[in-house]
């Protein structure tokens, strides 16, 4: 039965490999620790020089910890054939009676939007901050809620029209926020790049950095697979079942694992702190021990050359 995707009795198995069944629970568990670590790393840590930046972080974190636990809980699954394609809960808790299954594929298409209406304003909070830092008052706690509204609403929208209509969404607008304001932020860093200091403008462009690789995560790993699947029925070409079916719910599950591990390895501060807590924990601590030195060293040899150079300077005037 697992290597097939028709048994004996002629019945049709969307899952074609024990890994495959099981891909959905251990790229939950993967995800939950990976994410909850970030969480411990944000808030276990001041931050100070981030603002409300490690804010911004922890709501997509908590975000991406949901969707898995949501993917587990719903287990969507895909079903195409010639020019038509099925989504529908495979075995989660959300499966029986139907009515309940077509809920829960309408939540988690809801939690799919949700992604990009997050990176929208995760852009437009890193734009404010590069150009209008008077504004960044709305990122504080006290106008959460703002953003709360936002996103339900604009999941919301999403949810109800796979549920009645599955008429074209505004899921476009994201995109569009996310490109104007990247272009601005770029283009504001090069304008003031005299006008701020070396450590500013170095953090303002890693951010940055961080946040564009991060908008790519979900648009590889969701968007255009399941782009695919709305737009290959439509093709004069039939594609195999199997690919389509393994290719886009393994990249969906995959989302918020990479999602995480850029945050981190991108984000400097975040880094540095997995690096010291990991430092902590025995038999690793040999490992990061062999990446520590060599930071130190560097640190060494900077200092050694300036003041070497200082020295230079010194011994100058008394040469004369």
């Amino acid at each position: 039965m697992w290597m097939s995707q028709v048994d004996a009795n002629g019945h049709y198995s969307l899952f074609i490999t024990p890994l495959h069944y099981y891909q959905t629970y251990i790229g939950c568990a993967i995800s939950v620790l990976a994410n909850g670590t970030l969480v411990y790393i944000i808030l276990s840590r001041p931050h100070q020089k981030m603002g409300n930046y490690k804010y911004v972080v922890l709501a997509f974190v908590c975000f991406d910890i949901s969707y898995s636990l949501l993917d587990v809980i719903i287990k969507p699954g895909l079903y195409a054939y010639k020019q038509a394609f099925v989504l529908f809960s495979s075995g989660g808790l959300f499966s029986y009676p139907p009515p309940i299954g077509v809920f829960g594929i309408c939540l988690w298409g809801a939690f799919f939007a949700m992604s990009f209406l997050l990176l929208a304003i995760h852009f437009f909070y890193r734009y404010l901050s590069i150009t209008n830092a008077k504004y960044m008052y709305l990122f504080t706690l006290k106008y959460a809620w703002i953003w709360v509204i936002v996103v339900a609403l604009g999941s919301l929208d999403y949810s109800l029209t796979c549920w009645f209509t599955m008429y074209p969404t505004e899921t476009s607008v994201t995109f569009t926020v996310m490109i104007y304001c990247g272009y601005k932020s770029q283009k504001a860093l090069n304008k003031f790049e005299t006008m701020l200091s070396s450590s500013t403008r170095a953090l303002q462009k890693s951010l940055l950095k961080a946040l564009v690789i991060q908008a790519m995560v979900p648009l590889c790993l969701a968007y255009i697979p399941c782009w695919a699947t709305f737009s290959l029925p439509l093709m004069p070409f039939e594609v195999s079942r199997v690919t389509v079916n393994n290719a886009v719910i393994t990249a969906v599950t995959l989302f918020p694992i990479c999602d995480c591990i850029v945050i981190i390895y991108y984000v400097k501060a975040f880094r540095d702190t997995l690096i010291e807590i990991l430092g902590n924990i025995p038999y690793l601590n040999r490992w990061i021990a062999q990446i520590q030195p060599n930071s130190r060293s560097t640190k060494n040899n900077q200092v050694y050359n300036s003041s070497q150079s200082n020295n230079k300077r010194c011994s100058t005037p008394a040469t004369h």
